[in-house]
């Protein structure tokens, strides 16, 4: 088998599992749906996370602020950023939680960790 087949074989799975058809630039495609996995995931880098920050903590609303605008400026506008996270929760990726995004399932990661390998972006 060569390097170009197992190649196909990954797009093949991965055209699958995203609910895509072959057909037009799923290469961009798989980059703007590990953007969007990413975005999920980095929400555990936050300080609510990182040291138990609560509302009303200002280092915590700085980055809920900069969280915000990362996702206004990846996503475009507010419909598109719902109907991914839609999306993602109902292809398996995230749990909803009390609402969406949630965070990311197991799939959802091992989805990132293998649109990330793919599309050649650091974790």
């Amino acid at each position: 088998m060569t390097n170009i087949s197992v190649r196909d074989d990954i797009d093949s799975e991965l055209i699958e599992a995203l609910g895509l058809c072959g057909c037009g630039d799923h290469e961009s495609a798989f980059d703007f749906v590990r953007g969007g996995l990413q975005l999920i995931a980095d929400v555990k880098l936050g300080p609510h996370y990182t040291r138990n920050a609560g509302r009303f903590d200002p280092e915590f609303e700085k980055w809920c602020d900069d969280h915000s605008k990362r996702e206004a400026a990846y996503f475009g506008s507010r419909g598109a950023m719902f109907f991914f996270y839609y999306w993602a929760d109902d292809k398996g990726f995230t749990e909803h939680g009390g609402s969406v995004p949630g965070w990311l399932t197991e799939e959802g990661e091992a989805m990132l960790a293998k649109l990330t390998a793919i599309c050649g972006h650091e974790p």
